[in-house]
């Protein structure tokens, strides 16, 4: 069975979508202290740089024909050949890989040192244990 949305929801779900991330992004980087650049100036020049290679990538994709932007989920505002979703995306996401990133490397790739006794004697929950298990998994993955 198919669940519709109501008609305003429906125009703004990738919108919705990239709010999401977005407080996702600056929730992680609140709670857990994460610093993703060293300067003021880094915060600017970083976005900017991925914004202008996105932007520049896109319209010439759409251009091209390679792909496009029509359709349900978008709010109907477009600026050049992209519509205002794509220009969101193009600061929000970058900034949401390198929070998530910088979140996992360091809270799981900084396993705890107590580890191993975690698992010859688990009283812990099946998910702290799990997580020093997959970074022993990828890692090794990554040096052969």
């Amino acid at each position: 069975m198919r669940t519709y949305y109501s008609a305003g929801y429906k125009n703004m779900e990738y919108l919705i979508i990239l709010i999401i991330l977005l407080l996702i992004s600056i929730f992680l980087e609140w709670k857990y202290r994460i610093h993703l650049y060293q300067s003021k100036k880094e915060r600017l020049w970083i976005p900017i740089i991925f914004f202008i290679i996105g932007v520049l990538w896109d319209s010439w994709a759409v251009y091209r024909g390679h792909w496009n932007f029509e359709g349900q989920g978008l709010i109907g505002i477009k600026i050049g050949y992209l519509p205002l979703e794509e220009y969101l995306f193009f600061l929000i996401f970058p900034y949401f890989l390198l929070t998530t990133y910088r979140f996992f490397k360091k809270e799981i790739y900084s396993p705890p040192a107590s580890y191993i006794a975690q698992l010859t004697y688990p009283r812990q929950p099946l998910s702290q244990i799990f997580v020093p298990l997959c970074y022993d998994k990828l890692h090794i993955s990554l040096t052969l």
